[in-house]
């Protein structure tokens, strides 16, 4: 299969904030788009979609990493210009936080009480769904969590690879090499939304959902991820068998699960040394 045919995606979530009134402003209500009908953002293959009380919007598959995080760039320019426009408020500006506590008044749209019905599954439990989260118990310490999600498409035919496969070594070369460099902090939302192997088969692929939004919000970070996903999909693509088994018998996917949960930059670290150098030799080889 030609290289062409990986592709990467995302759909990234991001909490719109006033900068005139100092305030996370719900999205629902305000930008139209749902996950049933997304809204065009008038260039193609960029879509938004109000998801709870965060802007969510989809880019179009890309084919490198560069590509990618320019799209993820591109996307996010684009709500916040459709933002803007619906709300009259020109200082709306991406948050920068992957988590928000909201006062019950700012809850009181119906779509701030509506919540995804599509299960997650874990690739440490062969595959089995994850636990629904209770909407009831999403309580902080001044107010009512909401996450925001910075989930990765990705595109692939490995027939013979199985999806929790997959989202494992994404937990691999993604999910830790965020947290040892900085770009995955989630606090609460870890351990709701963003627990180790999280995951969504797909007609194309899968959609991995353990990473947060924080590395959406900036233009390399994002290329970095795309880089990353792009080269674990051409690792299980073009490596013979005997070495992506040796490498999966090899990886401390115990400790790696344990290093993603609770965010140990240096575990992560750890486990990471000699993982990407041997991805790139064997794609050099």
């Amino acid at each position: 299969m030609p290289k062409s045919n990986l592709t990467i995606g995302a759909d990234p979530e991001f909490f719109l904030y006033s900068q005139t009134h100092d305030r996370i402003v719900p999205s629902c209500g305000l930008l139209g788009g749902t996950k049933e009908e997304p809204m065009a953002l008038g260039r193609r293959g960029y879509f938004v979609q109000e998801d709870n009380v965060m802007a969510e919007y989809n880019i179009p598959p890309c084919p490198t990493g560069d590509k990618f995080g320019s799209c993820i760039t591109k996307g996010r320019d684009l709500v916040l210009a459709h933002a803007r426009e619906r709300s009259g408020d020109d200082s709306l500006v991406a948050f920068r936080g992957t988590y928000a506590e909201l006062s019950p008044d700012m809850l009181q749209h119906p779509g701030a009480m509506r919540f995804g019905c599509s299960p997650d599954f874990d690739a440490y439990q062969m595959g089995q769904p994850c636990p629904p989260i209770d909407p009831d118990r999403l309580t902080g310490n001044n107010g009512v969590l909401r996450f925001a999600g910075g989930h990765v498409h990705l595109g692939y035919n490995l027939p013979e690879i199985p999806p929790q496969v997959v989202a494992m070594f994404c937990d691999l070369m993604l999910g830790a090499y965020a947290i040892a460099y900085g770009l995955d902090r989630q606090g609460p939302r870890r351990q709701r939304y963003g627990t180790p192997g999280r995951y969504r088969p797909t007609p194309y692929g899968i959609e991995y959902r353990t990473l947060g939004n924080h590395w959406t919000l900036d233009t390399h970070s994002a290329i970095v991820i795309g880089r990353r996903a792009l080269m674990t999909l051409r690792f299980l693509q073009n490596a013979n068998k005997e070495t992506i088994r040796e490498m999966y018998m090899e990886t401390p996917w115990t400790a790696l699960r344990e290093a993603i949960q609770s965010e140990s930059e240096s575990d992560c670290l750890k486990i990471l040394e000699g993982a990407t150098e041997r991805m790139l030799a064997e794609q050099a080889a």
